[in-house]
């Protein structure tokens, strides 16, 4: 699973205003959440995947593509 992925996921199975969250949380700004959502930036930092950990519990590894994600039904 990609990190565009990934994030569109987790926004999409939260309230509406989740990326501004989201935003604050992590430090990042909402343009880079947004390009990340869009595919518009493919790779993700080791620095950005801990803040994206952090704020949503999905693993750094995850985040890297080193380790795979199991979707949650």
């Amino acid at each position: 699973m990609t990190p565009q992925q990934l994030l569109s996921d987790y926004i999409k199975a939260r309230p509406r205003g989740t990326l501004i969250r989201l935003a604050k949380e992590t430090g990042l700004s909402k343009g880079h959440l947004h390009d990340l959502v869009k595919g518009r930036t493919k790779a993700v930092s080791v620095e950005t995947a801990r803040a994206l950990q952090k704020a949503t519990g999905i693993r750094v590894g995850q985040w890297l593509g080193l380790e795979p994600h199991e979707r949650r039904t």
